[in-house]
């Protein structure tokens, strides 16, 4: 496996690597003593095969709302957050409203 990251690596920094025609690519990949199926991969420029070739699989993290964690009471601004269990409400404001603010979440995916 270390022969194709340095591979990789290579083609990434030599221009000329990188722009090389398929033929030359391939002779640059057998001079490297790269296998017959990542060859194929990075030729078709198929990153999932490649991969899949390598054993790697791209990592994932959601993050969610931890219930019952305290949540902090003043933003980074200083001003004072309402906080989840004031009864008092703003002038306008209705129970739809306020639930459906309660029931989003945010959400995020690092690949």
């Amino acid at each position: 496996m270390s022969s194709v990251v340095d591979f990789l690596e290579k083609l990434g920094q030599d221009a000329r690597l990188r722009d090389a025609s398929p033929e030359e690519l391939e002779r640059a990949m057998a001079e490297a003593q790269i296998d017959e199926p990542l060859r194929a991969a990075i030729l078709a420029g198929d990153a999932d095969e490649l991969r899949s070739q390598l054993r790697q699989h791209s990592f994932m993290a959601t993050q969610m709302d931890h219930t019952g964690t305290q949540m902090p009471s003043e933003d980074n601004t200083g001003t004072q957050m309402p906080s989840d269990n004031e009864e008092e409400k703003k002038d306008g404001e209705d129970e739809t409203t306020e639930a459906s603010l309660k029931g989003s979440k945010d959400c995020s995916i690092v690949a």
